[in-house]
Order: C-alpha cells, then structure tokens, then sequence
C-alpha cells in the first residue's frame, strides 16, 4: 500500500519519505587471544547497529512479471509466492530490512612444540601448528546473504567465501 504523504490526492515521486538510514548508528569491533600452556587461540569479528538495507535481491526473485524472462524459472519459483507482486517494487519499503548484524571473523587455533631439536647451548628450534577460519557466521534477522553491504542496497547473490588456512611456523 503506497500513501499519500502530502495529501495532493495522487501518488508521485513528491510523497517518498527516508524511513531508516543505511549507516549504522555504532559499529563494533573485538579481538581477543588465550595461550594456555603451549596452545593458543585467537577471535576477533565485528558487529553493526542499527543500520537498514535493501534486499534487492529478493526484490529481483520475487517479482511474478519477470518469471518468464529468467532462463531459470524454476529456481524463481520457489520465492516467487512470498509477496506475489506482479510487477517491481522500487519504490516500496516492503524489502527494506533491519540489518544489523554480529560477524565472527577469525578463529586461529595453534599448538607449538618448544624444543623440537637443538640449534646450540642455548637455543631450542620450536615449531607451531595451527589453523584458521575465516568468514565463520553472520548473525543477523536479515533474510537476505549478508547484511554488510555498501550503500545499503543489496545487490549481490554471492556470498562470501569461508575459507580455511592450515599452517606450520619453524622457529629457530
């Protein structure tokens, strides 16, 4: 339902409103690292508030006019009975979502093995093992991939990568 903000008895461009923003109102961020004998963990992330965005993409999906133009109807279906619209809704806050959101980064968890083998009188070579995720979780109410997105438009339908790094450390 669209609504005559200025009361002309029409509905025109001069009755759009900014409802929400898409800048944060704060933002966070947090890093942090336990050693407990010979292992080690690190965590950082970073979470935002209050910010709003634009699910465009599901705005895209959903749209009933445009099934057939899509060389994968099958796939639109599926979202399609969501909002039923016929035709594009751009001008509408039905796809204007909350987007804050909590994201844990990075997670290094590593073990080192002190004296692996002797260099000289003094000095032991020491060795660390670890592994690290990164891109672990996103959590959010925002129904679309991801909620961090520039200018507060939506537009992407690939997520970001979780990625995984395994390594050694030789120190001596």
């Amino acid at each position: 339902m669209y609504v005559d903000r200025n009361n002309d008895g029409q509905i025109t461009a001069d009755d759009k409103y900014l409802g929400h923003k898409a800048d944060a109102d704060y933002t966070f961020g947090f890093n942090t690292n336990f050693t407990w004998k010979n292992w080690t963990a690190a965590l950082s992330g970073h979470a935002s508030i209050g910010n709003w965005v634009y699910n465009n993409v599901a705005s895209d999906t959903e749209m009933l006019a445009d099934l057939w133009t899509n060389q994968f109807v099958s796939n639109r279906v599926a979202s399609a009975p969501k909002s039923m619209f016929t035709q594009a809704q751009y001008l509408s806050d039905y796809y204007l979502q909350d987007g804050s959101f909590l994201k844990l980064d990075n997670f290094t968890l590593g073990y080192t093995f002190p004296k692996l083998f002797k260099i000289n009188a003094d000095r032991n070579a020491s060795l660390n093992i670890f592994g690290t995720v990164q891109n672990i979780c996103t959590f959010t109410k925002y129904s679309g991939i991801d909620p961090e997105v520039y200018g507060g438009i939506d537009g992407t339908v690939y997520p970001r990568p979780r990625t995984y790094v395994c390594g050694l450390k030789l120190n001596f």
